[in-house]
């Protein structure tokens, strides 16, 4: 009797079917590969094996002075990291930033990354917390770890590392709030007092003095001092202006975990122009910490002596929701954009939208007034 000949869809489907057989085979190799490895590891109670760690410190390159120099600044407080930042300097356009990291939220290890520092420590788990390194590494060796770690979830390369204890960080570092909404740390910023340290470093000689004397004071790191003191040319050239700092992001679940990619964009992006970036950067972080101007009391002048100016714009903001509690003219001279003056920081974002070319002010208002708007002649037509 002849074989019956398979149709074409019938032959798809043989082919499709052994396709995804071997898939599923490959699959089930992989993993049991994976897991016979790590069951090997704990059923034998492998030791931390010192080839292995030199293995995963040689991901780190030696400290050295670079134009694009990127300092992990780690603060211990025992055996616990209390605060870590990222410091960017380039000496070519002599910009300062600053990225501080999460520390109390949870971070991913990528699988490549976390079976090597299994293989060094098995104590370590694939999830967990950077200020809980010291729990999985040495304290000769922990700074390395945190270089190695920082650098791969910021798809970075760390020129070295810093270790001030809390005392010091707090000396030259206050924390300021991250966005109202919970999605970035908070950001790490220069005191008022360090700031008149720094307007005091006028030139090289009375810089390298300084960086001498915070080593003389405890300050731990992997670059030397004469080496740190090679940056002294360029720190004595440093404006406030070009100092800018920055928290990282977060996502929020079920846990609050670090949100590599973003941040790691953020970094790449202040690499690339860090101006650029701080100039986009202060408007989205205004528009994210912004307070509603709902229910607040708002005075609405008319500063373009158009007729009606003032009395239009109440019924626009009032069919919007918001509370317009009077309005007048303006005394001063006629303007040409429109002004927002606010009570209180970050109020007035919301109202921006109205107005063509309107700029935001705080100041003190007069009792019973919250927000006061000043129509220009911009907005008049």
């Amino acid at each position: 009797m002849a074989k019956k000949k398979m149709t074409p869809f019938g032959v798809f489907i043989r082919v499709f079917c052994r396709t995804i057989a071997v898939m599923l085979v490959m699959l089930a190799v992989g993993f049991t590969s994976y897991a016979v490895t790590l069951h090997y590891y704990r059923s034998h109670d492998v030791s931390v094996d010192e080839n292995v760690k030199e293995l995963v410190l040689d991901i780190v390159s030696d400290a050295k002075v670079t134009d694009l120099a990127k300092n992990l600044i780690c603060v211990t407080s025992g055996n616990r990291i209390e605060h870590m930042v990222l410091e960017i300097f380039n000496t070519n356009t002599l910009y300062m930033d600053y990225l501080t990291l999460p520390v109390d939220e949870e971070i991913t290890l990528s699988n490549d990354l976390y079976q090597r520092l299994y293989a060094a420590n098995a104590e370590i788990p694939q999830v967990f917390k950077l200020s809980n390194l010291h729990k999985y590494f040495e304290d000769s060796t922990v700074y390395e770890y945190a270089e190695v770690i920082v650098g791969e979830l910021l798809s970075t390369e760390i020129s070295f590392y810093t270790v001030m204890t809390k005392n010091q960080f707090q000396e030259v570092f206050s924390l300021k709030k991250g966005f109202a909404d919970g999605t970035t740390t908070k950001t790490a910023v220069y005191k008022k007092k360090f700031w008149k340290i720094c307007a005091g470093l006028k030139d090289e000689d009375s810089v390298s003095e300084y960086i001498e004397a915070m080593y003389d004071h405890g300050l731990l790191s992997n670059l030397s001092v004469k080496n740190r003191q090679k940056y002294a040319k360029n720190y004595a050239k440093l404006t406030k202006k070009n100092i800018h700092f920055y928290p990282s992001y977060l996502t929020a679940g079920d846990t609050v975990m670090f949100d590599a990619q973003t941040t790691g964009q953020a970094l790449a992006d202040i690499l690339k122009n860090s101006l650029s970036y701080y100039t986009q950067w202060q408007q989205k972080e205004k528009m994210a910490n912004a307070v509603s101007s709902v229910g607040k009391r708002i005075y609405v002048a008319n500063g373009a002596r158009v007729t009606g100016l003032a009395a239009s714009y109440q019924e626009i903001l009032v069919n919007a929701g918001y509370t317009v509690t009077g309005i007048g003219n303006y005394d001063g001279d006629v303007l040409e954009d429109t002004r927002i003056l606010v009570g209180e920081e970050g109020m007035g974002y919301d109202l921006l939208s109205y107005f063509n070319n309107a700029s935001i002010e705080t100041g003190e208002l007069p009792e019973g007034i919250d927000i006061e708007i000043i129509v220009g002649a911009g907005d008049a037509g």
